[in-house]
């Protein structure tokens, strides 16, 4: 039985591929919004190199760092503000699944009308989005390489994805 595997993205992996990660940046934008959880990456002093390896690329950077257990639409929709109060033209998810369904989401919904709840209910993305950098920290998952972002949308009590195909 033949089976058929889509992969439309770059990885970049191996010891220190971490360094690149500024370099890759200036290749999508100039402003970058990172997302991530509030205390591992920045213990962990990831955040800080991000942050660092980001300006020595000249990629400017803003920070969404409330990602908590499971991803909500609220939270991309905080996401999707931050994204426009700053200028950031691509996106940047820092950690682990979560961190990277609110990423994939804000930089898929940034281009559209309507709300992270549309799309979650059913509305289907018809234009992409802007550019998104993942750094997974974690193993798992596979948020990092999927074309959906999984979220929960606490007031209609759902819990599901928004896919397209312009996402990877």
């Amino acid at each position: 039985m033949a089976e058929s595997f889509y992969l439309p993205t770059t990885l970049v992996q191996g010891n220190g591929c971490f360094q690149q990660l500024g370099m890759v940046a200036a290749k999508y934008g100039k402003r970058a919004l990172l997302v991530c959880g509030k205390r591992s990456m920045r213990a962990s002093g990831v955040l800080d190199r991000a942050q660092v390896l980001l300006a020595a690329a000249g990629v400017g950077s803003a920070l969404l760092d409330r990602v908590r257990g499971e991803p909500t639409v609220g939270l991309v929709e905080e996401g999707l503000q931050a994204l426009k109060e700053n200028g950031c033209d691509l996106v940047i998810g820092l950690g682990g699944g979560s961190a990277m369904d609110v990423a994939k989401a804000v930089a898929g919904l940034a281009t559209l009308p309507g709300s992270a709840a549309e799309y979650l209910a059913g509305r289907e993305p018809d234009v992409p989005g802007l550019p998104f950098i993942a750094v997974p920290t974690t193993a798992g998952t596979g948020a990092e390489v999927t074309k959906n972002a999984v979220l929960i949308d606490p007031e209609a009590g759902i819990k599901t994805s928004i896919r397209s195909d312009d996402w990877f």
